[in-house]
């Protein structure tokens, strides 16, 4: 059972912004860290409501919610 859960918004927002492209990034990613998903889950989510904030990512268990969140930002934030 995975113990983490990425969402990456989805929304028309976000999406314009390279959301679609950050969660590829970050799938290809996980799946090459964890290709059985044990630990870490990723998926899209629709919309976070957030959309003035740039593209939204959150964090679970962890109440972490980051924004704007680029493909740069994957080395910063310990999300594998």
């Amino acid at each position: 059972m995975s113990n983490k859960l990425v969402y990456v918004c989805d929304g028309g927002d976000c999406n314009e912004k390279g959301s679609g492209n950050l969660f590829v990034y970050l799938k290809a990613h996980f799946d090459e860290v964890d290709p059985h998903e044990e630990n870490i889950k990723i998926r899209r989510y629709h919309c976070f409501a957030a959309c003035g904030d740039g593209t939204t990512i959150t964090l679970r268990p962890a109440p972490a919610v980051y924004r704007p969140y680029t493909v740069g930002d994957s080395t910063r934030y310990n999300t594998a």
